[in-house]
């Protein structure tokens, strides 16, 4: 630590670090960001002047090897978390990782046992879980208003897939991202479905792949699409319930689109997102006749923590208790998601957990 606070390395000057991740550490007062790294080293030094770090460098290692660290947060490419997070956890680094968590399970087991047997503290970025609206479906749900879930069912959809024009960037190659809406928008789907109504035991999944080519982003041709645009599965809770997961990224019309539905026999669910964004519920002690009526979010809620950063950073540094999402749950969306590409490959209902 430098003056009692934490020295953090960024590795990945992309979107989600510029937009989430610095600013997270930043916003605590008690961390301090360094330095960065990305394989396009041009990308580190502009993001570096841009947002004031001292250095910035072409490779996870070189970074490792210079810089004098005690968190990392890698905001990559899916295919560089599993490298990047069992570099920095073999140093004993902290490290906050977006999601998914690897490419697949394997992986994903890989990084969540050095973690634990290092002893580092990790987390993962369902940055979904830090609105008011899911916070405040979270207590419902505790508090078991509904009675016994029989149906919880979520939607997530995006539009940014649908120009056929739009280049063949990471999120299109099988080997940089491992499944395509499944890993992109899925990962978060199945993180809020878990988190919201437990475990799942089990998925049937579906997946298509509907623009096969792209422009090559240098402007030299075509590209291959390898991964899915969509893709639903079928899950299995362990509280008996039964449901949907549903993800696509060519909802045209839909730029950040999600829905969630629970059913149970004491009553009902359903939020929707957006502009415009309502929670309906169906059970008592909000409606009395069965019918469906809005409820607000408590005011309460309204300055929840927009990121996980400031409680990792906490847990860090106090012991604070844990009150963000962790390897041991990227691992759990990455079995789930296992699960659902190879009940689809495969054309069978695959049971969890899934063999190690």
């Amino acid at each position: 630590m430098n003056n009692g606070k934490l020295r953090v390395g960024i590795i990945g000057a992309g979107g989600a670090a510029r937009g989430a991740h610095v600013p997270g550490y930043r916003s605590t007062g008690r961390a301090d960001v360094l330095a960065v790294c990305d394989v396009n080293a041009d990308a580190a030094r502009s993001f570096a002047e841009t947002l004031e770090l001292s250095s910035h460098y072409g490779s996870v290692e070189e970074m490792l090897a210079q810089e004098d660290l005690d968190v990392v947060s890698i905001c990559t490419s899916n295919d560089a978390h599993h490298p990047a997070a069992m570099a920095a956890i073999a140093r004993g680094l902290h490290v906050f990782c977006e999601k998914p968590l690897a490419m697949n399970f394997a992986e994903a087991v890989e990084m969540h046992d050095a973690a634990e047997a290092k002893g580092v503290v990790n987390g993962i970025n369902f940055t979904y879980r830090t609105t008011p609206a899911a916070r405040y479906i979270k207590e419902l749900a505790d508090e078991a208003i509904f009675g016994d879930v029989k149906q919880f069912n979520i939607e997530y959809y995006q539009s940014y897939s649908v120009q056929p024009g739009r280049g063949l960037e990471w999120r299109f190659q099988k080997k940089l991202t491992g499944t395509g809406a499944l890993a992109d928008l899925g990962s978060h789907a199945t993180d809020l479905a878990m988190w919201l109504n437990g475990g799942i035991t089990g998925a049937r999944g579906q997946m298509a792949t509907f623009i096969h080519e792209r422009p090559l982003l240098d402007g030299s041709g075509m590209g291959t699409v390898d991964v899915d645009d969509v893709t639903t599965f079928l899950a299995r809770y362990e509280n008996g319930a039964t449901g949907v997961v549903d993800a696509t990224r060519l909802a045209t019309g839909r730029s950040n689109h999600q829905r969630i539905s629970i059913y149970g026999d004491k009553g009902s669910l359903v939020f929707q997102n957006g502009p415009e964004g309502r929670i309906e519920v169906a059970v008592e002690p909000f409606s009395k006749d069965g019918s469906a009526v809005p409820v607000p979010v408590p005011s309460r809620l309204a300055a929840s923590p927009s990121s996980h950063v400031p409680a990792f950073v906490n847990t860090i540094l106090d012991g604070a208790p844990v009150d963000f999402p962790t390897f041991a749950d990227g691992l759990r969306v990455q079995e789930v998601l296992e699960a659902a590409e190879v009940s689809h490959t495969e054309d069978r209902w695959v049971s969890l957990p899934l063999p190690r």
